[in-house]
């Protein structure tokens, strides 16, 4: 049976906005890998529609937005999760909040599957069909979900293998995921907030804002009375945005122009510390140190 997957995967690499990669594999007959590295603020990708193909999706570095058809956006990152037909996304508009997303999707072609079913199903007594069946949502649909540890914990298995041993973490590993999927049907997942694009530009109005202010120490009390929103939806959509908590996020953005500083000025420890919001000196160090590992004096020396 002719696979359309290595086509689809294709026109998803010829949509990808410069100085992104897309690299794939095949693990099995019907089912493939492909792993992301986008860069840049947005991109339409567009790619044709094949009956029975289903996408699952998961983010490894960033964070991905996805607009749907109803204007809201839901935004994939390391704890979320995302399964679909190929049917319904053939025109995906992503946004890149960070500037970068790194992930995989998995490509499962029901029918081809069907006819060559892994040898592991067969000697299991499973019904690859009926299995596969039970993981992804009809034809016309789409499913996101978060929290869920434990495939969290197959999915990391994805990653940072050593080469000889990688792709028979992949094979396995994949097939750990389908028996985990069928074990909890789309109604008994978590599923991920969808928000609307109001709310979402409004965060990242906010976080274009904390970047130009990072010597100031501005609490989420006085963002939402700034920025008529409340404080929990704030820290709600923001995490869902940029994948990680305000507070922590806007830490990472400290730390790297403190990283920047340390490397092209001349500027003093203490000066550096004033200008990414450390009124102490010792904690900037113990932050700096926790975060790359040496203190910001070594670091100048060996950067």
């Amino acid at each position: 049976m002719n696979d359309p997957t290595n086509t689809l995967i294709y026109e998803i690499k010829n949509s990808l906005p410069p100085d992104s990669t897309l690299k794939h594999q095949v693990l099995f007959p019907g089912i493939l890998l492909a792993r992301y590295r986008l860069q840049g603020a947005t991109c339409t990708v567009q790619h044709s529609s094949w009956p029975g193909l289903y996408i699952f999706s998961n983010g490894h570095e960033g964070s991905m937005g996805w607009q749907l058809n109803s204007g809201k956006q839901i935004y994939l990152h390391r704890q979320a999760f995302a399964c679909h037909a190929a049917s319904a996304c053939t025109q995906a508009i992503l946004s890149l909040p960070n500037g970068f997303y790194e992930g995989l999707s998995l490509f499962f072609n029901l029918p081809v599957i069907k006819e060559q079913p892994p040898s592991l199903f067969e000697e299991a007594g499973l019904h690859p069909f009926q299995l596969l069946a039970a993981c992804f949502p009809d034809e016309s649909g789409e499913a996101f979900w978060q929290n869920d540890t434990e495939l969290q914990r197959i999915i990391s298995f994805f990653w940072d293998q050593p080469a000889l041993l990688s792709n028979a973490y992949e094979k396995l590993k994949v097939l750990e995921l389908l028996l985990h999927l069928s074990r909890f049907p789309l109604h008994k997942r978590q599923h991920l907030s969808a928000y609307p694009s109001e709310q979402v530009a409004l965060v990242q109005k906010i976080h274009y804002d904390l970047l130009q202010k990072l010597d100031q120490r501005i609490t989420i009390d006085t963002l939402a009375q700034q920025y008529l929103i409340n404080q929990t939806t704030l820290k709600n959509v923001f995490k869902a945005v940029y994948g990680t908590s305000l507070a922590a996020h806007i830490k990472e953005h400290r730390l790297l122009q403190a990283a920047e500083l340390l490397c092209h000025s001349q500027d003093s420890m203490a000066e550096i510390a004033a200008k990414v919001g450390y009124e102490s000196q010792s904690r900037f160090s113990a932050a700096f140190k926790k975060r790359f590992g040496e203190l910001p004096t070594q670091y100048r020396k060996t950067h």
